[in-house]
């Protein structure tokens, strides 16, 4: 199992000021007067700006503000909450509809509890019918004892084998003020370790050694 870098990323949706966000701004206010690299993107929704500054990516978007890891280096998945709380502390009158921490994994070689669980009642139905199943997308969201929600899904590509595991913790609040106590919980509660614990203990699965590629998936 190997960290997918860009699904390791901080969301806050709301309604931001994208013009606010150019080099000199965020060079001041979030990055000790060090210049950041702007990188301009192109995609099937068109052109957008994103903000580099080692490990992270900066990406503002109308409906939402995104900082997401450069690599898969899991420790610091804490830098982009850190950022989050900055962003949201300097402007804490912009209009915000929650708080997202995600993570992503992908396994190339699932063990045999996760591929049990794609494997669906009407499976054999579906293949008698004379259809091929391509793909299997199973998404849960779960409210645990301190009332913390978390949506999960797993994915299985048929043709490949492989298994694409997404984490989104949810945090609701509408309250700007309130994002650097969010982020404190959620260091506090060390939500990476949370969601290793979900995937070893349900699935049997461990993180891909980074430095030295030799653990099992």
């Amino acid at each position: 199992m190997r960290a997918i870098p860009e699904h390791f990323n901080v969301v806050i949706p709301g309604s931001w000021n994208v013009g606010l966000f150019h080099p000199s701004w965020i060079k001041e206010h979030l990055l000790d007067g060090t210049d950041p690299q702007i990188e301009l993107t192109f995609s099937e929704m068109g052109p957008s700006t994103r903000i580099r500054h080692d490990p992270v990516i900066f990406l503002p978007e109308e409906t939402r503000f995104k900082i997401y890891l450069l690599n898969d280096a899991v420790e610091n998945w804490k830098i982009p909450l850190e950022y989050a709380s900055k962003i949201a502390a300097i402007l804490n009158h912009t209009p915000i509809n929650g708080l997202g921490v995600n993570f992503g994994f992908e396994v190339n070689e699932p063990t045999e509890t996760l591929t049990s669980a794609f494997n669906s009642s009407d499976n054999n139905s579906l293949i008698a019918s004379g259809a091929e199943i391509q793909s299997t997308n199973i998404g849960r969201s779960l409210k645990f004892q301190d009332d913390s929600i978390l949506n999960f899904y797993a994915a299985t590509n048929s043709s490949t084998g492989s298994c694409m595991l997404t984490f989104n913790y949810h945090f609701a609040t509408k309250n700007a003020n309130e994002i650097q106590d969010l982020v404190s919980a959620a260091i506090q509660k060390d939500l990476l370790a949370h969601a290793f614990g979900l995937l070893k203990n349900i699935y049997d699965l461990e993180i891909q050694n980074t430095e030295e590629g030799d653990e099992d998936e």
